[in-house]
């Protein structure tokens, strides 16, 4: 298992990262998960951006993977 996390809300820190790293390691794919704030269903295919209103917390993105 490997986690990405960033407290940034930019696409290009968050999603343009996680797809540029799956381009070039290949053995590493998206591993989906419950969301952290609530325990709710699989967040957005191992990926999630979690908002200051979702938790009373900072903003913050993360990328779950499995190899």
């Amino acid at each position: 298992k490997l986690i990405y996390a960033t407290c940034s809300i930019f696409r290009i820190e968050n999603e343009n990262v996680v797809m540029k790293f799956l381009e070039r390691n290949n053995e590493f794919k998206l591993d989906p998960f419950n969301n952290p704030i609530n325990g709710d269903g699989e967040m957005n295919g191992g990926m999630a951006n979690i908002m200051p209103w979702d938790g009373n917390c900072d903003s913050v993105f993360i990328a779950k993977f499995k190899k």
